[in-house]
């Protein structure tokens, strides 16, 4: 898999977007880069010419700070490199870059909540937050980059009961965040309204 023989360098530039903050009137657009434009490698085009194999990219339920206007929701990409790749196995694999409110979340405005912080994990264990990662793995390592959520705009209470169900219904947030975030009586006013679900 890839176009790297046995031993021979390789790299890969890819970006990962945290969720833009709640406006006035206007939910944050989720993982969207900002404020400047970059068009982004796709995960087909990174399988097909390095090893690395995406095991996820997706937007993360309850990463957006709640407000009037929620945060928009940042992402997770989940990428190993396969134990079969071309790779010597004494030399380490590194994930490096810039990363931002790794530490410090997206504060929200005019009443609105913080966005979730972002992370990074390797086999699930924490590396410390950094706004300049130099991440060391190995061939079937599992490594998770999960990036911020912006933070919400106005109080979560003068959220509309609407826009939570949608949210509910789209997956951008979980029944036990709206039930602690915005109120109980966000969910007991319509009693068929689906839940979020995450395989």
């Amino acid at each position: 898999m890839g176009c790297a023989a046995a031993g021979e360098p390789w790299a890969l530039h890819q970006h990962a977007f945290g969720g833009m903050g709640g406006r006035p009137g206007a939910d944050g657009l989720p993982a969207v880069s900002f404020p400047y434009n970059v068009r982004n490698v796709s995960v087909e085009w990174a399988e097909t010419e390095t090893p690395v194999l995406f095991l996820r990219r997706e937007l993360i339920a309850d990463s957006g700070g709640p407000g009037e206007s929620r945060g928009g929701l940042g992402e997770e990409l989940a990428l190993t490199v396969e134990r079969t790749a071309d790779q010597l196995a004494a030399s380490p694999l590194t994930l490096s870059g810039s990363a931002g409110r790794m530490l410090y979340p997206a504060e929200g405005v005019a009443g609105g909540r913080p966005g979730r912080p972002g992370s990074i994990d390797v086999n699930d264990k924490s590396i410390a937050p950094t706004s300049a990662p130099d991440v060391k793995f190995r061939p079937g390592d599992v490594v998770r980059l999960r990036t911020p959520g912006g933070g919400g705009h106005g109080p979560p209470g003068a959220r509309r009961v609407a826009a939570v169900q949608a949210d509910l219904h789209d997956g951008y947030v979980t029944s036990a965040a709206v039930g602690e975030q915005y109120g109980a009586s966000m969910l007991k006013g319509d009693a068929s309204a689906p839940t979020a679900r995450r395989d």
